[in-house]
């Protein structure tokens, strides 16, 4: 937390921020369940991991290698291209790549950005499950070992898993994001799934993998794109990967224009479903709001004594709306009231409001429509 202290006791902070951390290596996988996983692959084709990489810190992009190298499942293939002016990274690159076979590296000079240089990664994928990784990030050992195991068990298209974040020196471990099942509501407010993120690779391929239009927020426009051709998606409810928080990074320096990003995504996703909306930027997620047709009827059947109400409707102009008062305090007559003004009504959208509500308006009747 910027500028907590912990008032007169100055450690109470830094324990404050390492209260996960100490959660986070209390459940780290033994080194005998390890050697386990290692002693029992899971045969599901394999993964390519994406890397796109450009001038990142040399020290950043050898943890992310070595977090690679020690997975307890053993078959992948990094898939890394390189558009940077680093000779560092370029010699880092090559030594990796020259005591690991797995390790499969492109240089190129020409910098199609973040989506153009993942699809040149996905263009040498030659695995069955398509990876997406950062190239400052790191996997936790296990990571592609519980991905398998979930392939396996559930036989889904699109694998998930709940993700932390690493402090830049990568000694401390932040922010776990434990993230629902697949909720495609929640997708449309935001990029909740992010990494560690695996596709078949004919589905990602079959979707044209990512669009540079989006750079920013590619992945969440990949993953709306990838939701509207399947829904079997699986959510690993394990912590595998881990996003260092380096302050150079596209989230942080362009904040805004990920999110406008974001909206466009969603707002082409939305219109390919059939709802239209406009999209935008709501602390830190995204505001939906949907075109409601003028031709669609409303009828709103108002307490007969709640005047109040009655009024604020009488006033909504541009909506198809019909009030009618009916008697809503009686308790034991409540539903079969409630059922009767139902089957006498032809309008397409029924709204029910008792004596309790003292406003409403126009906006909160959009709302619910």
């Amino acid at each position: 937390v910027p500028g907590y202290s912990g008032g007169e006791d100055p450690d109470r902070g830094r324990r404050y921020l390492g209260t996960f951390d100490r959660r986070f290596h209390a459940m780290d996988e033994t080194e005998e369940e390890r050697a386990l996983e290692r002693d029992t692959p899971v045969p599901v084709g394999g993964f390519s991991v994406l890397i796109p990489v450009y001038n990142p810190k040399p020290a950043y992009l050898e943890a992310l290698l070595e977090s690679l190298l020690a997975q307890t499942c053993a078959d992948w293939e990094a898939c890394i291209v390189n558009t940077g002016d680093s000779e560092a990274v370029q010699s880092l690159l090559d030594r990796y790549a020259g005591r690991e076979s797995r390790i499969l590296v492109a240089h190129r000079q020409e910098n199609l950005g973040i989506s153009g240089n993942t699809n040149a990664a996905l263009r040498m994928a030659g695995k069955a499950w398509i990876v997406l990784c950062d190239h400052d990030d790191l996997l936790l050992p296990s990571a592609l070992w519980h991905v398998a195991r979930t392939i396996e068990e559930k036989r889904p298209d699109v694998v998930y898993t709940d993700e932390d974040k690493v402090r830049e020196d990568g000694r401390m471990h932040t922010d776990p994001h434990l993230k629902p099942d697949f909720a495609p509501d929640t997708l449309c407010s935001s990029n909740y799934v992010c990494h560690l993120l695996a596709v078949r690779r004919e589905l990602m391929e079959a979707v044209g993998g990512e669009r540079s239009e989006f750079d920013g927020s590619q992945d969440h426009d990949l993953m709306l794109r990838l939701s509207e051709h399947t829904d079997s998606i699986a959510h690993l409810p394990m912590i595998c990967y881990s996003w260092r928080t380096v302050g150079t990074s596209a989230s942080h320096t362009n904040l805004m224009r990920c999110m406008l990003a974001s909206c466009r995504a969603t707002e082409e996703h939305m219109a390919r479903r059939g709802y239209p909306v406009k999209a935008v930027p709501d602390r830190d997620v995204l505001r939906l709001t949907y075109e409601i047709p003028r031709s669609l009827r409303v009828e709103a059947f108002v307490d007969a004594t709640n005047e109040a109400c009655r009024t604020d409707l009488s006033q909504v102009r541009a909506l198809e709306l019909t009030v009618t008062p009916i008697t809503l305090d009686d308790a034991e007559n409540r539903y079969a009231t409630m059922n009767r003004a139902a089957a006498a009504s032809d309008a397409d959208v029924l709204l029910f409001v008792d004596g309790s509500v003292r406003h409403l308006s126009e906006h909160t009747v959009r709302e619910l429509l």
